[in-house]
């Protein structure tokens, strides 16, 4: 009956003009001009199928304006980057007349301020942000803080079924405003490495069209520390980028790992024997030394072996089947290893006993797959996708049989996939999660790596295009396409910002934890007391964490209180250890 009914909806949807869809001044806001020809609509994405809006339901009621309000043209709200802000989204009480919006940051790191508001006219609205000063003759400039907005883009949340979501924040300054459409500005700042510790302050300007300019007080607080970067934990998405443009932007937000652009086609095979076509491999890899990001664990595919080997006319598993096999990942995992890159293989996506495609293969094959791997002396990883899909013992054959075990980090779906993988002691690979701030429940796992699909659908800036269908998710994964390449930059999501945020969250973690452990070894009765009350703090911030995407936190706001305690423990560790 419900299927019935979606179908008629779907039907009855379909028949609908475009035009009618959507609020006439949203409609406006995302059919705006982004980069030279990029345009999105609610009419483009009627050309590639019958599709249903829904739209956010919004219970808060609108907030009375103030007459520094009416004399302004809009309404100021503070509200975090943790929660979402919708075309229609009504600022909380609470959330009204903010004295200030400030952050803070170690140095060498990104993050952002987000400025609600909800205009009370149409209008073009400019943001004007002064260089900083901490009182001390010191100055934080005004370049390293980029003004952009929030676009609102109609984009596919299940199948066939399309919302307005808050998805580019795109450079504009001024952006035009819509009466009744709420937007927010991102001031996305960058504390460049050296920066002096203090708190930078000054006032942040705001001016709809002719009206009243308003001013806000605005901080940047520098702490006295260095975050440090674990070596052994990988960050990075599938469909990576493997462009100059991308990969700059990707390791800006801290990602680290590709788990794309390694993949290695064969040209012919003979006795046992492979030669390879390392095209690919070598241009993502000279790519990856410009930015610097070679010495990290990336994922190497090689799931297009075992089809290639068919079309090559070897039969699966058979004797020199099995030895082309193994030569193909040897010489995939010398020739990166020469070249200074580690690569774990990705031999088997998604193993399942039905609805088989071409890149899946059953338990079976997978175990012979995972057994030629290992004979073939490379790391070896894999995706397991549910707890329910294999029998308890299967679970553990295929957990046993690789390296590296990757599941989603849900409850719904693998709790026991990731608690036996801890006990056969295989190293935890989260995948596939959510977008969300990961790094708290990835330390709380003690994960090593985290990999989310998906990056740009393969898009980069020399395929940029009107930004339409290919916004689209699939089935309503809401991680498809997470950032949008223009033609001479990468426009972020807020998505994509806080799942960023979530690798510096762990950073700080981190640092601290190296900061005890170092105190500890001093031998010091000082250190070793502080020390004590660090790891006491990190304990009850770890009890605290969500161990999965879909264990709800009431305030996830309190991410950032926890960010706040760790880094006041590395301050107070850290001047322990510089005595």
């Amino acid at each position: 009956m419900k299927n019935l009914f979606l179908l008629l909806s779907l039907s009855l949807a379909s028949m609908l003009p475009a035009q009618s869809w959507v609020d006439p001044a949203v409609q406006k806001e995302i059919e705006g001009p982004l980069n030279k020809n990029q345009v999105t609509s609610g009419k483009l994405m009627v050309r590639v199928g019958k599709l249903m809006l829904i739209n956010n339901e919004e219970k808060n009621p609108a907030p009375s304006p103030s007459a520094a309000d009416s004399k302004s043209g809009f309404i100021l709200f503070n509200r975090s980057f943790m929660l979402p802000v919708y075309w229609n989204s009504n600022p909380l009480p609470a959330e009204l007349n903010p004295a200030s919006f400030d952050y803070f940051s170690a140095p060498g790191h990104s993050g952002n301020v987000v400025i609600g508001v909800w205009p009370l006219e149409t209008g073009d609205l400019q943001v004007t942000v002064p260089d900083l000063s901490d009182g001390q003759g010191n100055v934080f400039k005004s370049e390293n803080i980029e003004v952009r907005f929030v676009q609102h883009l109609l984009k596919q949340v299940q199948h066939q079924i399309v919302k307005i979501n808050p998805e580019m924040i795109i450079k504009a300054n001024p952006v035009k405003l819509y009466q009744g459409v709420t937007r927010q500005v991102w001031l996305m700042i960058t504390v460049p490495e050296g920066t002096a510790a203090g708190k930078y302050t000054g006032d942040i300007g705001l001016a709809l069209g002719n009206k009243e300019k308003r001013s806000v007080k605005f901080s940047v607080e520098v702490l006295p520390i260095k975050l440090l970067t674990d070596p052994d934990k990988s960050f990075g998405w599938y469909c990576s980028p493997t462009d100059i443009m991308g990969l700059t932007d990707y390791k800006k937000h801290g990602y680290n790992s590709l788990a794309s652009g390694f993949e290695c086609s064969i040209k012919s095979v003979s006795g046992g024997k492979a030669t390879l076509n390392f095209s690919a491999m070598d241009k993502t890899i000279a790519t990856l030394k410009k930015v610097g990001l070679e010495s990290y664990r990336h994922i190497g595919t090689a799931i297009n072996i075992f089809t290639e080997l068919n079309q090559k006319g070897l039969k699966d598993f058979t004797s020199e089947y099995n030895e082309t096999y193994k030569d193909c990942l040897r010489q995939m995992r010398d020739h990166s290893a020469k070249q200074g890159v580690k690569l774990c293989f990705w031999l088997v996506d998604e193993p399942r006993e039905t609805m088989l495609n071409t890149w899946n293969r059953n338990l079976a094959d997978t175990l012979k797959f995972a057994k030629l791997g290992t004979e073939a002396g490379v790391e070896t990883y894999q995706d397991v996708m549910t707890d329910d899909q294999f029998t308890p013992e299967q679970r553990t054959s295929l957990i046993s049989a690789f390296d590296i075990v990757s599941p989603h980090g849900v409850k719904k779906y693998c709790p026991l996939i990731i608690e036996e993988t801890k006990k056969l002691n295989k190293q935890l690979w989260l995948y596939n999660t959510s977008i969300d701030r990961f790094g708290f429940s990835t330390w709380k796992h003690n994960a090593v790596g985290r990999t989310e699909w998906a990056y740009n659908c393969g898009l980069n800036e020399l395929t940029a295009k009107n930004i339409d269908t290919w916004s689209s998710t699939r089935m309503g994964d809401p991680a498809c396409s997470i950032i949008y390449p223009a033609k001479n930059e990468v426009i972020p999501s807020p998505s994509f910002e806080k799942a960023s945020q979530g690798i510096i969250d762990y950073r700080y973690v981190y640092t601290l934890e190296q900061a005890i452990k170092s105190l500890r070894e001093s031998g010091s009765p000082e250190g070793k007391k502080a020390a004590d009350g660090a790891q006491a703090k990190l304990r009850v911030i770890k009890e605290a964490a969500p161990a999965y995407a879909d264990t709800p936190i009431p305030d996830p706001t309190i991410q950032d209180t926890w960010r706040r305690v760790v880094a006041e423990e590395i301050v107070k560790l850290q001047g322990i250890l510089q005595k």
